[in-house]
């Protein structure tokens, strides 16, 4: 997911609620996910203007796995702070064991 705060809303507040508060949220919700393998949060350098603030992904094994396979999240606000999500499929190729 590429992340862009809503206008109005702070680079720091969003960055602090997101590491603060949404990563444990996601995080607890993907160790109740069997499917689950990774979640990683990357942020972009704030002294740099980008069309989004930051990238979070989650790897989830299966044939076609979603954000739907993910067990009890609950919302907790973030969606607020950011623009819709932009979202980007990919496949991952491990080439270490």
């Amino acid at each position: 997911y590429f992340v862009k705060r809503r206008e109005g809303v702070e680079r720091s507040a969003m960055d602090r609620y997101w590491l603060d508060i949404h990563v444990s949220n996601v995080a607890a919700a993907l160790r109740r996910t069997p499917s689950a393998r990774r979640y990683t949060v990357n942020l972009v350098d704030p002294a740099r203007d980008r069309v989004y603030d930051g990238i979070a992904q989650i790897s989830l094994e299966g044939q076609n796995p979603s954000f739907a396979d993910v067990r009890d999240y609950v919302p907790d606000g973030f969606t607020e702070m950011i623009q819709p999500l932009r979202l980007s499929r990919g496949h991952e190729i491990r080439i270490v064991g």
